[in-house]
């Protein structure tokens, strides 16, 4: 089964920087997920609720292809958009709104895993470099391995509305997994096949608008 059905049901190319000079004593090293500088993409969603999503063909994406999906659900009727263009990943909805936004990397372009795409054995976190936030918005990061197990971190992360760039940072030590069958599972990070980014309303009265530079996964020497 395909972990992009297993995601909806519950709302469910690796490029190395900076291999052609040595880092700095100190400087963290940084694999790029997604910076949003290919693959433009300016979708709107007029009638509600709806479920929209395509696969992208992308540079500088893991695996070098993006999914990308949009839930909302408008009782007032305004229209929700997501737009990626310019280093840049915009999802705006409607008043009232309610919406959950995903961003997946481990597939082709017609939607069947790719399998290894990545190898985070020597990192530390996964970071969301944000570029503003209006309300309150829950953000998370789940993989998945070669053999199946499935990890993200326990509880709700949640952001309240900030206005100048801010930098979310998911330890990979946090993680926890679980087997096919629900059993606590060590995950294999030498053996990323999927990685999935999420984001949905945190806020009471919906209709979030929020900006999204980077996402990576980070080495950080002083950790």
């Amino acid at each position: 089964m395909k972990k992009q059905k297993l995601l909806a049901g519950s709302l469910a190319l690796t490029l190395a920087l900076g291999t052609g000079s040595a880092l700095a004593e100190g400087e963290e090293r940084k694999q790029v997920i997604d910076n949003f500088t290919s693959a433009p993409l300016h979708e709107v969603m007029p009638q509600m609720p709806a479920d929209w999503g395509v696969y992208y063909q992308a540079t500088n994406v893991l695996g070098g292809v993006r999914q990308t999906n949009l839930i909302a659900d408008d009782t007032l009727g305004a229209s929700s958009r997501i737009d990626i263009e310019g280093g840049r990943l915009q999802v705006s909805t409607g008043i009232g709104s309610y919406f959950g936004a995903f961003l997946g990397y481990g597939y082709d372009t017609a939607g069947n895993a790719l399998g290894k795409i990545g190898d985070f054995t020597d990192y530390d976190y996964f970071q969301i470099d944000f570029e503003a936030n209006d309300i309150g918005l829950t953000y998370l990061i789940e993989v998945w391995d070669g053999d199946g197990t499935f990890g993200m971190l326990a509880g709700s992360l949640t952001t309240e509305a900030q206005s100048v760039p801010f930098s979310a940072e998911l330890p990979l030590t946090g993680f926890e997994g679980v087997d096919p069958a629900g059993n606590p599972q060590d995950i294999h990070w030498d053996d990323i096949h999927y990685v999935i980014v999420y984001f949905q309303t945190a806020s009471a009265s919906g209709g979030n608008d929020f900006s999204v530079r980077e996402v990576s996964v980070v080495d950080d020497p002083e950790q």
